[in-house]
C-alpha cells in the first residue's frame, strides 16, 4: 500500500495563485508573438497547390498522373558536399545545429518527423508534463537553422522515411515510406515506394531499441519505453489497469494482483519511471479512485545488480533505495534476474536464495538493456570481417565507422574504440626491464613510470598495484604475466564505454559537426583532434519532488537536486515554445494535479 503524499492541496493553491499572474503575462506575450509570426508567414508567402500552380502558369495538368521522377538528391547541383543524417534524435539535431550550410547540403531521414526530449518521457507518461511540451518538429528545427545562419536558399531536406540499406561502395542509401499513407511512384510499369539518396558524408544516429536478452515473453507481455508510441501504450495500459481493477465483481486478491506495477531495470530510466509513477498514484489516483483500488496498489522495481542506479556513486544508490522504501513504499528486488514473463506474471531467479519466484502484475515496464536497430545490423554485415564482431558500429577517435571512408556514427548505436594500454604491455615491459632478466623490480618500475607518466597519466596507478603484489607474494619483483594483469586492471578502470545517454549523443553531434566543417574547409587529409567526452553530471528523479545528482565531485539529493534537475532540463529544451510549455505544465500539475482520463 502506497503512503499518502505529504504535499497539501492548500499549499499548492497558494503558490499556484502567485504564479498565475506570471502565466497570464507569458501567455499574452506568446499569443502576440505567434499571431504576428502567423500573419507575416501568410502575408509573405501564398500557399497554393501543385494543380493551382500549373493552372497559374497556363499549363494543362492531369491530377491523376503519377510520372514524377523518384526523389534523388543527386539532382541538386549546388557544388556542395552532400551530408545525410539518419535519425532525428539528440545526435542528428546536434550535428544539424552546428553544421556549416555553406559547405554542405543536408538531408535528414527518419521515420518520425519530430525530436523527443527523451529524459522527460516518464514525466509525460503520467501527465506531469504534456507530450507536446517535450516534442519539437524537425521542420521547426530546420526553419530556425536557416534563419540563424541567414541562408534561405541552402539545402536542408527532411524525408519521413526509413533507411533499410546502405551501400558504402556506391555511397548511397535506400529508403522507403513506412507511414500509414504512402504515395506510390510510377517507375516504368512498376509502382514503387522506395527511393535512393547519394552522400559524401553519412552520419548514422538511429539510436537503439530495447534488448530482451532472449527472455521468453518479454516482447509479448511487457512495454518498452523508448519512443512516444511506447509512452502512449504505457499510459493507456496504466489507466486501463486502474479502471478494470475497480470492477465490483473482483475479489480483493484478484484486485491486488492486477494493481501491482512492475518495473524491470534499476537504472536511471527505471528509477525515474518508478518515481513519477508513485507521484501519480499517491497524489492523483489516491484522491479520485475508491479505497478498494488505492489500498491494493503496489510498485515493484527489479534489478539484477546489488543496488539501483549502480552506475552512480554508492551513496546515491543508498539514498534512492531509502527514499523508495520509506517514503514511496516501493518494493525493490535486487540480485534478481528475470527468466520469463508470462501474461500477468514475471518469473524471477533470486541469486541469493537460488529460488525462482513469480510476481503478478497488471503492467510491466521493461527498461533494461539496449539492442541495435536493423539498419545497424545490415551495415555491420558489410564491414570488413575484423570489425564485425561488435553488434554496434565501432568508431575511431574521430567518430568515423572503422572499416569505412566516409560513414560516421554517434549516439547509442555506436561504440568508441578505445585502444587500451594492454595492447602495448609487451613494449612497456621491455622498456621497463633495464637488466633484461625477464622480471621487473620496484626500482625498474619506478623509473619506467617517471619516464611515461607525463605521456600516459594512468600509469601512475602501477606503483600501488605493484606494492600489493609484493606484500601478497613476499617477492620484490613481478613477472611479465603479473605486469599484464596490472595493465588490464588500469584499462578496466580508465577505459570504460561511454554511457548511452542524451548527453553523450549531443556532445558527439557537436564534435562531429565541427570536424566535418574543418574537413570541408581544410581538406580530407587534415588531422582533427580526437573526440573527448567531458561528463557534466547525472540526474535521476526519485519522486516526491526529490532528485539525486552527481555533479563533478558533488553528490546531491533531495529538493535541491530536484530544483537543479528541473532547471537543467528546462534550459536544454530546443525552443522557447517547449520551455513555455514545460513551465505551464509544471504549474498546472502543481495546482490542479494530473489528468486521469483515457483519451
Amino acid at each position: 500500500m502506497l503512503k499518502p503524499s505529504l504535499f497539501s492541496r492548500r499549499s499548492r493553491k497558494q503558490l499556484g495563485y502567485l504564479l498565475f499572474g506570471a502565466s497570464l503575462v507569458g501567455g499574452g506575450f506568446s499569443i502576440v508573438y505567434f499571431n504576428n509570426r502567423k500573419n507575416n508567414m501568410f502575408n509573405n508567402d501564398r500557399l497554393i497547390s501543385p494543380i493551382q500552380a500549373e493552372e497559374d502558369a497556363g499549363k494543362p495538368i492531369n491530377a491523376s498522373q503519377s510520372t514524377v521522377k523518384a526523389i534523388r538528391n543527386g539532382d541538386h547541383k549546388t557544388g556542395k558536399k552532400k551530408l545525410v543524417l539518419l535519425g532525428a534524435g539528440w545526435g542528428s539535431v546536434s550535428v544539424l545545429h552546428d553544421i556549416d550550410l555553406n559547405l554542405y547540403d543536408v538531408y535528414i531521414v527518419s521515420p518520425r518527423n519530430y525530436f523527443i526530449f527523451t529524459p522527460m518521457l516518464p514525466a509525460a507518461i503520467v501527465g506531469t508534463v504534456s507530450m507536446q511540451s517535450i516534442i519539437e518538429p524537425i521542420r521547426s528545427v530546420i526553419e530556425r537553422k536557416k534563419k540563424r545562419d541567414g541562408c534561405k536558399d541552402c539545402v536542408i531536406d527532411f524525408y519521413e522515411a526509413e533507411c533499410f540499406d546502405i551501400d558504402p561502395e556506391k555511397q548511397t542509401i535506400k529508403c522507403k515510406d513506412t507511414s500509414g499513407y504512402v504515395v506510390k511512384h510510377l517507375a516504368g510499369d512498376k509502382l514503387e515506394t522506395q527511393f535512393e539518396l547519394v552522400y559524401d558524408k553519412l552520419v548514422v544516429a538511429v539510436g537503439a531499441i530495447s534488448n530482451t536478452f532472449g527472455v521468453k515473453g518479454v516482447e509479448q507481455n511487457t512495454f518498452p519505453m523508448k519512443e512516444v508510441k511506447d509512452a502512449l501504450l504505457i499510459r493507456e495500459r496504466m489507466l486501463d489497469v486502474l479502471e478494470s481493477a475497480n470492477m465490483p465483481h473482483l475479489s480483493e486478491e484478484e484486485r491486488k494482483k492486477s494493481l501491482q506495477f512492475v518495473v524491470v531495470g534499476g537504472g536511471a530510466c527505471g528509477v525515474e519511471f518508478a518515481g513519477y509513477l508513485t507521484d501519480f498514484l499517491m497524489e492523483d489516483v489516491r484522491k479520485q479512485y475508491p479505497k478498494t483500488v488505492v489500498d491494493n496498489i503496489s510498485v515493484v522495481v527489479i534489478q539484477s545488480g546489488d543496488h539501483v542506479l549502480n552506475t552512480m556513486d554508492k551513496r546515491i544508490s543508498e539514498m534512492t533505495e531509502k527514499e523508495f522504501k520509506e517514503a514511496r513504499s516501493i518494493n525493490i528486488k535486487t540480485n534478481s534476474r528475470v527468466v520469463e514473463v508470462k501474461e500477468n506474471e514475471v518469473v524471477l531467479y533470486d541469486k541469493e536464495t537460488k529460488q525462482t519466484v513469480g510476481i503478478p502484475f497488471g503492467l510491466c515496464i521493461w527498461t533494461t538493456g539496449i539492442s541495435m536497430p536493423e539498419i545497424v545490423k545490415t551495415l555491420v554485415k558489410k564491414l570488413p570481417p575484423d570489425v564485425r564482431k561488435d553488434r554496434s558500429l565501432t568508431v575511431n577517435e574521430n567518430l568515423k565507422v572503422i572499416g569505412t571512408d566516409n560513414i560516421y556514427s554517434i549516439g547509442d548505436c555506436s561504440k568508441v574504440h578505445q585502444p587500451g594500454l594492454v595492447e602495448k604491455y609487451e613494449d612497456f615491459f621491455e622498456q621497463a626491464d633495464l637488466n633484461n632478466d625477464g622480471k621487473l623490480s620496484a626500482i625498474e618500475i619506478e623509473k619506467f613510470v617517471k619516464l611515461k607518466e607525463s605521456e600516459i597519466p594512468q600509469l601512475s596507478h602501477i606503483n600501488a598495484a605493484i606494492t600489493k603484489i609484493f606484500v601478497k607474494t613476499g617477492r620484490e619483483f613481478v613477472t611479465k604475466q603479473e605486469f599484464k594483469e596490472i595493465i588490464q586492471q588500469i584499462d578496466a578502470q580508465h577505459y570504460r564505454p561511454l554511457p548511452s545517454t542524451a548527453q553523450v549523443a549531443k556532445a558527439q553531434g557537436k564534435y562531429l559537426a565541427d570536424e566535418l566543417n574543418q574537413l570541408a574547409k581544410e581538406g580530407e587529409e587534415t588531422k582533427v583532434e580526437p573526440f573527448k567526452y567531458k561528463h557534466l553530471g547525472s540526474f535521476a528523479y526519485i519522486g516526491g519532488n526529490h532528485s539525486v545528482a552527481e555533479l563533478g565531485g558533488y553528490k546531491v539529493g533531495g529538493a535541491v537536486a530536484w530544483y537543479l534537475y528541473r532547471g537543467v532540463y528546462f534550459s536544454k529544451q530546443l525552443s522557447w515554445k517547449n520551455r513555455y510549455g514545460l513551465a505551464s505544465d509544471w504549474m498546472k500539475t502543481f495546482v490542479f494535479g494530473r489528468d486521469t482520463s483515457r483519451f
